[in-house]
């Protein structure tokens, strides 16, 4: 696999090809529908999408009916999870499948830029080895749930990638795909969307062919065209919801780079410690060695790939350290383009072998295969054995997705039940249990919520469902009450008298 498909019979290298792809892809679909929703951002988004489904309003996201100022990106993630829901498809599934679609676009990407204009698919699947190995980018918040980060890491990983073919070959697809890129990328997340510009206007500079770029009308079309978009979504939206824009300005274009919102803060080294200590610790300690051999690399082509991928590094760190707000997603953009250096670094090294070796061409490829496995064993091991871990503890961030998550097992296992009551600690406005209430409103199920904090008036036969311990003593003191059935920390009660 490492080597020319020469070396092997056709239908075994493909084989083995696939079998490596399945592999590398496994960790972005697997049990990836399990967990609930979960609270905070992934669980406002869900319940921006299942309000735009029951509006139709596709312009105002919106949080309980009323316009959503808090979440002030734009809504091509959340227009993609309505088409889905449109589709038939259920809660999880329907959030979280634009996210596994965008990882897979990722590694597929990758793949078929090394193999197709490196010639290097070793590159290619060691590159998708090492991303879907690390923490950083199979995570909630980026690979595992239904958030902005996988979309707008696809794009930016495109723009790159088109932006160099545009300046190497000066074919007008290329351009296309890299405006394309850029205007989904602002659709999806904003601002952050163009944070990696500045690294392409540097290597165009540092290549002498800036100036030559500004002087091709095909480049300021791109340019226009890709803003546009994006600019006219911002236009409408400001003129159906007036403040839209001052919202914006507030979050996004300098509220979050001057002040550190809702305390996420760190010193200026917090993505060096989370890559370090966490996020890609199993890759990191190659990264200098990697730098180091691709230093010496002979193509000049890949040299100029080389660079810019450096340059998009260095400024996309740059950025994200000096904001004032920090968060631990930030630097996942990251995570493509060093599994990208690093693979180039050591199928470099295995080429060179190569070329020394007295060894046959299929055992090269034989041996490639088994160093490559060798490799990423562990790591791989590592990653899934997290998987596992987070789907025993359903990444679980607070008693609202519990309940959320056992009412649509409920509602699926019991069809016929199409009232039920919730008794809570009092703390269930949440925007997850908001989804699940309302996904569930689609399938004429009506969810009464009861605080605890409050009088409970329950009638006989009410079927109630309660997560917490404290919560089921409380209703247990208050009724008479048959428990039907239980999962983890919550039950199904039936009620039959008052006490």
């Amino acid at each position: 696999m490492l080597s020319s498909s020469a070396a092997l019979p056709r239908w075994l290298h493909r084989a083995g090809l696939l079998l490596l792809l399945a592999a590398i892809l496994f960790p972005l679909v697997f049990d990836v529908f399990r967990a609930p929703i979960q609270t905070w951002d992934e669980s406002r988004l869900a319940a921006n999408a299942i309000e735009i489904y029951w509006s139709h309003n596709w312009l105002v996201t919106t949080y309980q009916h009323q316009p959503d100022l808090w979440n002030t990106k734009p809504p091509l993630l959340i227009w993609l999870q309505v088409l889905l829901l449109g589709l038939g498809l259920r809660g999880e599934v329907a959030m979280r499948l634009p996210t596994v679609l965008a990882c897979v676009a990722t590694v597929l990407a990758l793949y078929r830029f090394a193999s197709r204009t490196l010639r290097n698919a070793g590159a290619g699947l060691l590159a998708g080895f090492i991303l879907v190995t690390s923490p950083g980018y199979v995570r909630e918040h980026v690979s595992r749930t239904g958030d902005y980060d996988a979309l707008l890491i696809l794009w930016i990983t495109l723009e790159l990638l088109a932006f160099y073919l545009y300046l190497e070959t000066n074919r007008r697809r290329y351009l296309v795909l890299w405006a394309i890129a850029l205007s989904a990328s602002i659709l999806t997340k904003g601002v952050a969307g163009l944070l990696g510009s500045p690294a392409l206007v540097l290597y165009a500079l540092s290549q002498r062919k800036l100036l030559p770029l500004l002087r091709q009308p095909a480049v300021w079309l791109a340019l226009i065209s890709a803003f546009a978009v994006p600019a006219l979504y911002y236009l409408a939206r400001e003129r159906a919801l007036p403040g839209y824009w001052h919202a914006v300005q507030l979050n996004e274009l300098g509220g979050r780079f001057q002040n550190a919102l809702e305390s996420h803060d760190g010193p200026w080294y917090y993505y060096f410690r989370n890559a370090a200590t966490r996020f890609f610790v199993s890759w990191l300690p190659l990264l200098p060695p990697s730098l180091l051999i691709l230093a010496f690399e002979r193509d000049a082509a890949t040299r100029r790939l080389i660079w810019l991928l450096a340059l998009f590094v260095g400024c996309w760190l740059l950025v994200i350290s000096a904001a004032a707000t920090k968060l631990e997603w930030y630097e996942a953009p990251l995570y493509p383009i060093l599994a990208l250096l690093i693979a180039l670094a050591l199928t470099t090294l295995f080429q060179r072998w190569q070329q020394s070796s007295s060894m046959s061409p299929r055992w090269q490829v034989i041996t490639g295969t088994l160093a490559l496995l060798a490799l990423v064993w562990l790591p791989y091991k590592q990653i899934i054995d997290l998987i596992i871990t987070n789907r025993q503890n359903d990444i679980t961030w607070g008693p609202e997705v519990r309940y959320g998550y056992y009412l649509g097992r409920y509602v699926r296992q019991h069809p016929e039940d199409k009232t039920i009551d919730v008794y809570h600690p009092g703390t269930l406005y949440g925007s997850s249990f908001w989804f699940y209430r309302q996904a569930l409103a689609r399938e004429s199920v009506k969810v009464q919520p009861h605080s605890s904090r409050e009088p409970l008036n329950l009638v006989t036969g009410a079927h109630v469902i309660v997560c917490t311990p404290e919560e089921q003593q409380v209703l247990a003191d208050r009724y008479q009450v048959t428990k039907l059935e239980e999962e983890g920390p919550c039950a199904t009660f039936e009620v039959w008298a008052k006490k």
